[in-house]
């Protein structure tokens, strides 16, 4: 039977509202969605998907394993196979680069691997996000077998991973949709995702995501029920 109910969860503080309801809300046909590394601190909760839009969140998800046994859709996602993979072809597509292998510990599992490099402006747009990631420079992220990753067409370069959970549960046509996580919409603009822009001016960001989640949302059938909870 096809579920009636989803759930979206973001990275903003109101999805520890979740934990509190959890037992009263999430029954065994409800569809779960995530973003990004909720599942770090949202253990509880089971994801039926999770959704990473930037290549560097998603580089960390393969390397805590989690796609190893949960399903995720990744935007942009087209691995490279294995018996492709050569120094000289790395450094062909980007000569003069340094080349870092963000999970070099699950290269021996690995039948495919995916490649990011960041440009000067790539570096610009990113300025105050962790140091790991530095200008031209490559990463390499290896796959191990059987990883549950499928491909997400990319909306718009700038669209945020939360826009692509709300679409996400939209396109599942359900009856009614709870969105915990995104409280931007509220003006509160605090994330678990700070880890990696922790100097970005979050009220600049933040109004950004609410921008897409608006073009996101008037693809919403009227017959669907949408409940925002916020703090």
């Amino acid at each position: 039977m096809k579920s009636k109910h989803c759930i979206v969860i973001g990275n903003g503080p109101s999805k520890r509202l979740l934990l509190e309801k959890e037992k009263s809300i999430i029954s065994a046909c409800t569809v779960v969605i995530g973003c990004n590394r909720v599942y770090s601190g949202v253990a509880a909760v089971s994801l039926d998907v999770l959704l990473a839009a930037d290549p560097w969140c998603q580089f960390d998800v393969v390397r805590d394993e989690y796609s190893g046994k949960n399903r995720c859709k990744f935007v942009r996602w087209n691995p490279i196979p294995i018996e492709v993979y050569s120094k000289e072809f790395v450094q062909s597509m980007c000569p003069d680069y340094e080349v870092i292998e963000h999970n070099p510990e699950q290269r021996k599992n690995a039948d495919s691997w995916m490649f990011y490099a960041t440009s000067k402006e790539d570096f610009k747009n990113a300025k105050g996000s962790i140091e790991y990631w530095k200008p031209n420079c490559g990463y390499i992220c290896w796959i191990p077998a059987g990883y549950q990753i499928d491909t997400v067409e990319m909306i718009d370069p700038a669209t945020p991973t939360g826009a692509y959970a709300l679409k996400e549960a939209i396109d599942g046509k359900y009856d009614r949709i709870d969105v915990y996580g995104f409280d931007s919409i509220a003006g509160n603009f605090e994330s678990s995702t700070e880890d990696y822009y922790k100097k970005h001016k979050k009220e600049e960001m933040g109004i950004d995501f609410i921008k897409w989640y608006d073009i996101i949302m008037e693809e919403c059938p009227k017959t669907t029920e949408v409940k925002w909870h916020t703090l």
